[in-house]
């Protein structure tokens, strides 16, 4: 059976589904422009929902409109919380903001343990160049930063990059006394938003995951489509196959087999207790 008249959904999916439908609400309450970006609008695009083995959502929002949602959702006190990449506790190690389910809990498989619950990535999208040249020249510093801070915070895995993985043991060996995560952390973030997002002609999120890929021409960020995506309607950028065939190539076809190992991966789940009791 397809998608059409029937939601396939796991419990985790399920409440990451309500926490997304609360972002969104949020985010047209106040005027934020959003965009789901990465597998979240592929999901949307090639699924209407979640990528069946993924189990995160990427949110989008153009630099100032990022700001004013930590701003303003720094001061809120209900049942989901904000943290960014300037927070104190020493285990959260992340480059962008994240958004918490506080009736959850969850440890990600990564390094160092950081005992949160069930979460959206929050996600600055940030200009970097006017011309190809200068957008690749001006990215080069923080690509190479930014690789270092993923893997100081990463595990090794079978379906990561040979390279990848290499870097995660080199960085390993470098004894934490001479690495303040912290403060290359809000280094990079500084680098990031250097360059105004809507007056440059490249831009895109500049502290993921795929590199060069990441960076497209901000014009297609100036017009947006509503699509499906389980039971809710999410907007993204219209010109949606320009978008996710620079990113995934043939976005279409679904990896050999159906699957993919998902880009999170937990320690511990559960669904029906808050990480903030002891």
């Amino acid at each position: 059976m397809n998608r059409t008249g029937f939601i396939f959904m796991n419990a985790y999916q399920e409440k990451l589904t309500e926490e997304l439908k609360f972002l969104i609400d949020y985010c047209d309450r106040h005027g934020l422009n959003y965009f789901v970006i990465g597998g979240t609008l592929l999901g949307a695009v090639r699924h209407k929902g979640f990528i069946p083995w993924d189990n995160d959502i990427d949110f989008g929002l153009p630099r100032p409109d990022y700001e004013r949602f930590i701003e303003m959702f720094s001061k809120e006190d209900g049942r989901y919380r904000v943290e960014t990449s300037y927070s104190d506790a020493p285990e959260f190690l992340y480059k962008f903001s994240k958004l918490y389910d506080t009736t959850t809990t969850v440890i990600e498989d990564t390094q160092k343990p950081c005992k949160r619950g069930i979460f959206i990535d929050i996600i600055p999208l940030d200009g970097i160049g006017n011309t190809w040249l200068s957008a690749k020249l001006h990215f080069l510093p923080i690509y190479v930063l930014n690789t270092f801070l993923t893997a100081n915070v990463i595990s090794e895995r079978w379906d990561r990059p040979n390279w990848l993985n290499r870097v995660i043991r080199f960085v390993g060996y470098i004894p934490a006394k001479f690495v303040n995560t912290k403060k290359l952390l809000a280094k990079l973030d500084r680098m990031c938003k250097k360059r105004d997002f809507y007056s440059s002609k490249y831009g895109g999120v500049l502290n993921g995951g795929y590199g060069l890929r990441d960076i497209v021409e901000t014009k297609l960020f100036t017009e947006k489509a509503e699509y499906d995506f389980e039971y809710l309607k999410v907007k993204s950028i219209k010109d949606y196959d320009a978008y996710l065939t620079h990113l995934y190539g043939d976005w279409r076809k679904p990896p050999e087999g159906d699957r993919k190992k998902s880009d999170h991966e937990f320690a511990f789940v559960d669904l029906n207790k808050s990480y903030l009791e002891d």
